[in-house]
Formats: structure tokens, sequence, C-alpha cells
């Protein structure tokens, strides 16, 4: 019914390609900065009164606590286990609440949760109103967020004209927004205000992610986000590349 979509690697995107649903991911969309240290779109939070009493410093001081997530299985839940793996600790080590991500900030402020990991511009506010302190600005660095896929019309090879000319536009677009300022210009923020309802000055203030030359795809790091679905028993079993990937299509990154 659909022959394009943006949307993260996650189980149900693995889990329909198993069911032999006939979609492949034909570039990669959007990534973290690759930077540790930067501000990232999706930072882990804690509660603003552990943090300021010392209860919570770091992702270390999380073990055995409550940790947000929208859902179970996805990017966010990656982001998370990355993030406490690099301390030795796993997403076994934390109590994981499962809540839309609106409910977030009013789930740190009553106490009902330790942390979470919020996207913008819900992460913007939540650190204007003071309600949360950021404890990993960017849990994830330079993983592959959102990714192009096509449906069964565009994958047709009598399709390929149509389907070439969709990236060579999508590819133009990437590779106009190579930099924080050309993503966060007057004009694109203009856009996001009248579309999202908010005001441009909070637009403004958000972190944008980071978009590919060329939309190349990070063709290991969405199979190591595989692995870890299916370590995590979220899906039966990995699926070899050329069930995942259209070669015919996505640039791979180098």
């Amino acid at each position: 019914q659909m022959d394009i979509a943006f949307g993260n690697i996650s189980d149900t995107l693995f889990n329909a390609i198993n069911r032999k649903v006939d979609v492949k991911i034909v570039g990669g969309m959007s990534y973290t900065p690759k930077e540790a240290g930067i501000l990232s779109p999706t930072p882990i939070f804690t509660r603003k009164a552990l943090f300021d009493s010392g209860t919570v410093k770091s992702m270390a001081d999380f073990k055995g606590r409550k940790i947000a997530l929208n859902a179970r299985g996805g990017i966010v839940e990656y982001q998370v286990s990355q993030s406490l793996r690099r301390i030795g600790l796993s997403i076994k080590d934390v109590d994981i609440e499962t809540m839309p991500f609106p409910d977030m900030p009013i789930a740190l402020a009553k106490g009902a949760v330790d942390g979470a990991i919020m996207p913008e511009p819900i992460a913007t506010s939540a650190r204007e109103r003071g309600i949360g302190v950021v404890i990993d600005p960017n849990p994830a660095p330079g993983i592959v967020v959102t990714t192009v896929m096509f449906g069964k019309n565009l994958l047709a090879n009598t399709e390929a004209p149509a389907a070439n000319a969709v990236l060579r536009a999508l590819r133009r677009a990437a590779n106009e927004l190579q930099s924080p300022e050309a993503i966060m210009s007057r004009e694109n923020i203009a856009i996001w205000s009248k579309y999202t309802k908010l005001p441009a000055e909070t637009v403004a203030k958000t972190k944008p992610y980071v978009f590919a030359r060329d939309l190349a795809l990070d063709v290991d790091n969405l199979m190591e986000q595989q692995k870890f679905l299916a370590d995590g028993g979220r899906i039966p079993a990995q699926l070899p590349v050329e069930r995942v990937i259209d070669s015919r299509f996505a640039i791979r990154m180098r």
C-alpha cells in the first residue's frame, strides 16, 4: 500500500522481512553525531533531584534503577544498551519502564522513573524546564537511526527508473544538509515550526541528527543492531544482508 517509508531499525522491520513482507532498506537517512561529547537529539536524562543530591552522577548509578523507554526492541533500547555497555553494564542491569515520549517529563518530575531517553524537542523542553539533567549526551555515537525503505512497487525491476529518481532527489537533499548550520537554517526552522506547531525559537534550540553524504548506509552498524535484537530474543534469527538491503540502490558507507 506504500512505496517508500523512513523508519528506525527495529524488531518489527526484521520480523516483517522474516515473514516475507517485500520491503528492503535502500539508504541511510539519519545518524547520531560521531563525537561522544556532542549533545545528540536523544540524550539520557536523570531526575534533577537525583543529580543535585549526588545519587546519580553517571550511567553507572542507574544500576537497579528505573529508566523510561518508549518501546522495547527498537533504536532507543539499543542506544541505552550501548551507553551501559561502555561501563560494563547491560540492559538487564536496569529496570526498564515503557511509556510514550510525551509522558516521560511528567514521570521524571513526579519521581516515577529515575532516568529517561527523550528525543527532540522533548529533550530541549526538559532541559529548559529543569525537569532533568543530561547524564549521557550521546549514548551511541555515529549509529544509523533512520533508513530509507522501499516497498514492493519500487523494488520491482520495471520501476527502477522511478526508484533511482527518488533516491537522486533524496541524496541531493542530504548533501545540502552537511552541517548543523545548513540543517538549522532559518527556512528549515520555519518549516518545522509550521508542521510541528512549535514556536520557531524552541525548534532553533533543538539538536539535529547528522545526514550521511549520498544517504550512505552503515551496513556494519545496521547488522550490529540486528544482532542486538537477536541476542535479546526480539527476533528469531539474524537475516543475511541481502534479505535486508537492496544492493541495487544502497550506497555502502566507507
